[in-house]
């Protein structure tokens, strides 16, 4: 499958991460196949390489994120705040990164409630350090862990990880033309594991993006339309049926929630 979300997601970032996965080196000195050097280079790009930072304060990051709930957000963010000014920005923003990443894609809190605590956590932090470059560094590091799910067809982090992104969307750090970039390059390619994305996107934030952008929406209804169509008769599935009937609800500005897998 196609795994270059540079055409969508990245639109999001801001940057490329397949210049990150290009600066990434496999580890070690022994053989490593092309197709796992690759792997290595895309999680390499995903967790930001080697941070610098001490393994002391790597576990206090690790700790904090930890125990991250809706009911602790601020007293957390103030923790990871502090260790901003003391540890450094871009290492500490790197760390809890890929902390937050990882726990939203895999493990026991690869949920879509804690994708939502993420999200506010990560808006919270970035208003008040009033510092865009925290923002835009953790969502590059998404593009690069959803390319990476998407690559290894990981349907849960797949369906986490856009979810984080619609999140991010709901709490104001991701544009709406952003989204129906990302959008477009999902109706591109229109495999089902992008439709299963797409529709997971919709049923989140469907209706708040056409409220945004009705023209956008109604080019994007138009489009994902004249791709099913060209996919030939008979060649539907069941979700892409359903992602269609829920296109439809949106275009006339109906809520209905489907479910996604």
């Amino acid at each position: 499958a196609d795994s270059d979300l540079q055409g969508g997601p990245a639109a999001v970032a801001g940057g490329s991460s397949k210049q990150q996965a290009a600066a990434a080196a496999a580890d070690g000195p022994k053989y490593v196949p092309p197709h796992l050097r690759r792997q290595q280079q895309q999680q390499q790009a995903a967790v930001g390489g080697d941070s610098g930072l001490s393994e002391a304060v790597h576990r206090r990051i690790t700790g904090l994120l930890n125990r991250l709930a809706e009911s602790n957000l601020q007293a957390i963010s103030r923790d990871i705040l502090s260790l901003y000014e003391t540890e450094g920005r871009r290492a500490v923003a790197d760390a809890v990164s890929t902390g937050l990443l990882a726990a939203v894609a895999e493990g026991p809190r690869a949920t879509e409630q804690f994708a939502c605590v993420a999200a506010v956590f990560v808006a919270g932090m970035t208003a008040t350090a009033r510092a865009q470059d925290i923002i835009a560094r953790f969502l590059e590091m998404l593009v690069a862990r959803l390319e990476q799910a998407y690559a290894s067809d990981d349907g849960l982090a797949c369906h986490n990880l856009i979810m984080l992104l619609a999140y991010c969307y709901s709490t104001g750090l991701v544009a709406a033309d952003c989204m129906y970039s990302v959008l477009g390059e999902l109706t591109r390619r229109f495999t089902e594991s992008d439709v299963a994305m797409m529709l997971t996107l919709l049923n989140a934030v469907g209706l708040q993006l056409r409220s945004s952008d009705p023209v956008a929406m109604k080019d994007f209804v138009l489009a994902v339309h004249n791709r099913a169509a060209a996919a030939g008769p008979g060649s539907m599935t069941k979700r892409a049926e359903i992602m269609l009937d829920l296109v439809m609800d949106i275009k006339n500005n109906r809520s209905r929630e489907v479910k996604s897998a």
